[in-house]
Protein backbone atom coordinates (compact mmCIF):
# COMPACT_ATOMS: atom_id res chain seq x y z
CA UNK A 1 0.00 0.00 0.00
CA UNK A 2 2.79 2.41 0.94
CA UNK A 3 4.86 1.59 -2.18
CA UNK A 4 1.71 2.15 -4.35
CA UNK A 5 1.05 5.51 -2.62
CA UNK A 6 4.41 6.58 -3.25
CA UNK A 7 4.89 5.65 -6.63
CA UNK A 8 1.55 7.30 -7.28
CA UNK A 9 2.49 10.46 -6.05
CA UNK A 10 5.90 10.72 -7.50
CA UNK A 11 4.52 9.87 -10.87
CA UNK A 12 2.01 13.18 -9.80
CA UNK A 13 4.85 15.41 -8.37
CA UNK A 14 7.93 13.69 -9.65
CA UNK A 15 10.59 15.29 -7.46
CA UNK A 16 12.12 13.50 -4.46
CA UNK A 17 12.52 16.24 -2.74
CA UNK A 18 9.03 17.16 -2.50
CA UNK A 19 8.36 13.39 -1.36
CA UNK A 20 10.87 13.72 1.34
CA UNK A 21 8.69 16.66 2.30
CA UNK A 22 5.44 15.39 2.53
CA UNK A 23 6.84 12.70 4.56
CA UNK A 24 8.10 14.35 6.89
CA UNK A 25 4.99 16.43 7.08
CA UNK A 26 3.02 13.09 7.63
CA UNK A 27 5.00 11.86 10.25
CA UNK A 28 4.07 14.76 11.88
CA UNK A 29 0.42 14.39 11.47
CA UNK A 30 0.89 10.60 12.61
CA UNK A 31 2.97 11.95 16.02
CA UNK A 32 0.38 14.90 16.95
CA UNK A 33 -2.72 11.89 16.45
CA UNK A 34 -0.21 10.07 18.88
CA UNK A 35 0.27 7.34 16.21
CA UNK A 36 3.26 4.98 16.27
CA UNK A 37 2.55 4.41 12.29
CA UNK A 38 2.04 6.68 9.68
CA UNK A 39 -1.73 6.33 7.54
CA UNK A 40 -2.52 6.69 3.93
CA UNK A 41 -4.67 9.91 5.31
CA UNK A 42 -1.53 11.74 6.70
CA UNK A 43 0.00 11.11 3.60
CA UNK A 44 -2.57 12.64 1.42
CA UNK A 45 -3.33 15.52 3.87
CA UNK A 46 0.26 16.25 3.74
CA UNK A 47 0.37 15.80 -0.28
CA UNK A 48 -2.79 18.02 -0.61
CA UNK A 49 -1.14 21.16 1.36
CA UNK A 50 1.85 20.31 -0.66
CA UNK A 51 -0.68 21.33 -3.95
CA UNK A 52 -2.30 24.01 -2.33
CA UNK A 53 1.18 25.76 -2.32
CA UNK A 54 2.53 25.05 -5.42
CA UNK A 55 -0.88 26.77 -6.60
CA UNK A 56 -0.46 29.39 -4.44
CA UNK A 57 2.98 30.26 -5.61
CA UNK A 58 1.88 29.70 -9.44
CA UNK A 59 -0.77 32.37 -8.47
CA UNK A 60 -3.45 30.30 -9.46
CA UNK A 61 -7.29 31.55 -9.03
CA UNK A 62 -8.82 31.16 -5.17
CA UNK A 63 -4.66 31.06 -3.41
CA UNK A 64 -3.48 34.70 -3.95
CA UNK A 65 -3.49 36.14 -0.79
Amino acid sequence: LFQDLTRSYLERMGSARSMIRALRVARTLADLDESEVMRASDLALAWTWQADAAAKDRGEEGYAE
